[in-house]
């Protein structure tokens, strides 16, 4: 981009940097970036987890005559779906499909399984981190009761004045205060936000895989119920938090919303849309290519003012009488044109 190359010449680093690796040149800035991005992610969901757990929530009065919040406490043995489970059950399902699904594709080269897998698993890292930062600092700054908070709260009576209705947690006998102040994080549903972000992108990837565009609808009597398993998954660990006195319906509505939305945000930063009609190219000779909805995005460039493009694998760029002009550096590839830049290929 020329913006960034501008910027860029001011501190020397005007064009992209290139590193031999078996005799072929490897872009520097390129795999740079995908490295920074795998610590961006990882640090995200690091700082959302000790966001949620080093940070205590807005503490707020409440009434001890609210039967909303005045239900059963479950202790974590006796959910359903215990978060940490969610999180684990959810995410290895996901992961171990998409390696699968890459892995057990015949048409594809091992440099091109590869990138998929890699983009895939950085898919799935990128979306739990972002609505696990967007989960964690909502929970704390809405400070919102959860449907147990009383029976966590174990009001003591020599603390509460005769006819007072509204107490706060100065008026609270437990001695677990983690567990109390847990309490507080009701809204939204981090199980929701978890299950759905995990299965949504699993989703997405049963949609490019079988691309139940190029078949009629009345033929996909097992496509259509394989499809939209996830998605009912995801709503039944989202809904037995109603029956674990965890979360109120509105907070399991926003998660799920959370989890979809940062699914499809970041889905589409290493993938194209599996929700729409692969798009249908034409390639010079005149045939038509319709768009391989499963492939990720080739590697991303930072400086676009080089003639310099790059591929996954050179194949992809081969046509029915021209013989592919790339060079195969595993996961990245690079022409062999002259560049605007003062880079030695």
């Amino acid at each position: 981009m020329p913006s960034l190359s501008r910027y860029a010449s001011i501190v020397g680093i005007d064009r992209d940097v290139f590193m031999t690796v078996r005799g072929r040149s490897v872009s520097v800035l390129t795999i740079g970036f995908y490295l920074m991005e795998w610590f961006i992610y990882i640090g995200l969901f690091i700082f959302a987890q000790l966001f949620r757990r080093l940070i205590h929530p807005r503490f707020s009065d409440f009434s001890l005559s609210d039967p909303q919040i005045s239900h059963m406490t479950y202790s974590q043995r006796e959910l359903l779906f215990p978060r940490m489970f969610v999180l684990m059950l959810t995410g290895g399902i996901t992961s171990l499909s998409g390696g699968t699904i890459n892995a057990l594709s015949p048409r594809y080269s091992v440099t091109r399984k590869w990138w998929n897998t890699h983009s895939t698993m950085l898919t799935i890292l990128g979306t739990n981190a972002v609505q696990s930062v967007i989960v964690s600092v909502l929970k704390n700054i809405t400070g919102q009761a959860r449907p147990d908070l009383i029976t966590r709260c174990v009001p003591n009576a020599e603390s509460i004045g005769a006819g007072q209705s509204n107490i706060d947690i100065r008026s609270c006998g437990t001695d677990n205060l983690r567990a109390l102040a847990d309490g507080f994080r009701s809204f939204p549903s981090g199980t929701a936000a978890t299950s759905f972000s995990n299965l949504t992108i699993l989703t997405f990837m049963i949609l490019s895989r079988v691309n139940i565009y190029q078949h009629a609808t009345s033929s996909n009597s097992i496509t259509l119920p394989m499809t939209g398993f996830p998605i009912l998954f995801a709503t039944l660990m989202s809904m037995s938090t109603l029956a674990d006195n965890r979360h109120f319906l509105t907070d399991t509505i926003f998660g799920a919303a959370i989890g979809i939305s940062s699914a499809c945000l970041i889905y589409r930063q290493y993938f194209p849309p599996a929700w729409k009609r692969p798009a249908v190219t034409t390639s010079s000779n005149g045939t038509k290519f319709e768009q391989d909805l499963t492939l990720a995005y080739e590697p991303k460039r930072f400086f676009h003012d080089q003639d310099v493009s790059w591929k996954v694998d050179p194949a992809e760029a081969k046509g029915d009488t021209e013989e592919p002009q790339e060079l195969t550096v595993r996961n990245l590839t690079k022409k062999k044109y002259q560049t605007n830049s003062h880079v030695t290929v």
